[in-house]
């Protein structure tokens, strides 16, 4: 997402200012001004007219809180153009430029899921934020990756998660262990693997064993031949033994 256009209607020390960011080609937009020019201002002013107005408010002290208006154009990574105009009031807070009210979903597409908090973290650096992520850096013990994350994205005590983690993941496995639930299921499948390849035949014994297994076939053919010729045998010495005289 990209501002083209940011108007500062009423709010703080503004009223009626415009940020034109439209320029050719340009990937990088630098505001300069010396100290209480307003810089802050206007970063706030793009987090309210994103997320909306809090309850209160530092910036109503030229107009009342019920007046505080900012507008803005936004384009998205399609070209997309989305022109909003923002009002502290409960109803109908957003609107577009002719007043028609506008739902807040209308945004998403160009916020890409971000919220406030990831947007003061990582693109509404200030002064005081850049002190608190060195007093969490100090706080780290040395722990600066944590600390650098906690200060970026906003999530607070990102030791205490990873160490919640770490117990869980305690709880499903050891390297050890026998108890724990992947343990128990890492053991049954390592128990039917090796059953399985003590059952397995590879290619020449199978083919050793279904030689024999024809030559068997063959063999039992020929006793039964030989059983058959028997029998008839039998029987003719049988009916010549019931003719004989006694």
């Amino acid at each position: 997402m990209r501002f083209l256009r940011l108007d500062l209607e009423a709010y703080g020390l503004f009223t009626g200012r415009t940020l034109l960011l439209d320029g050719e080609g340009g990937g990088l937009h630098l505001v300069t001004g010396s100290n209480e020019a307003g810089k802050s201002t206007a970063l706030q002013a793009i987090s309210d007219l994103l997320f909306g107005f809090g309850r209160s408010s530092s910036y109503a002290f030229l107009h009342d809180l019920p007046a505080l208006t900012l507008s803005g154009l936004l384009a998205n990574r399609a070209g997309e153009r989305l022109a909003i105009r923002r009002h502290k009031r409960n109803k109908n807070p957003l609107v577009d430029l002719e007043g028609r009210p506008l739902e807040e979903g209308v945004l998403f597409p160009y916020l890409g899921g971000a919220g406030p908090e990831i947007f003061s973290g990582l693109f509404g650096l200030s002064h005081e934020r850049l002190r608190a992520g060195g007093a969490a850096i100090l706080a780290g013990k040395g722990e600066v990756g944590g600390a650098l994350f906690e200060a970026g994205s906003g999530v607070v005590d990102a030791q205490r998660v990873v160490r919640g983690l770490e117990q869980e993941c305690g709880e499903l496995f050891v390297p050890r262990g026998k108890q724990r639930l992947l343990n128990t299921i890492r053991n049954e499948w390592q128990d039917a693997r090796n059953r399985a390849q003590q059952a397995a035949l590879s290619a020449e014994d199978w083919r050793e064993r279904d030689e024999r297994r024809r030559a068997s076939l063959v063999r039992l053919e020929a006793l039964r031949g030989q059983l058959e010729a028997r029998q008839a045998e039998l029987s003719r010495l049988e009916r010549l033994q019931l003719q004989k005289p006694l």
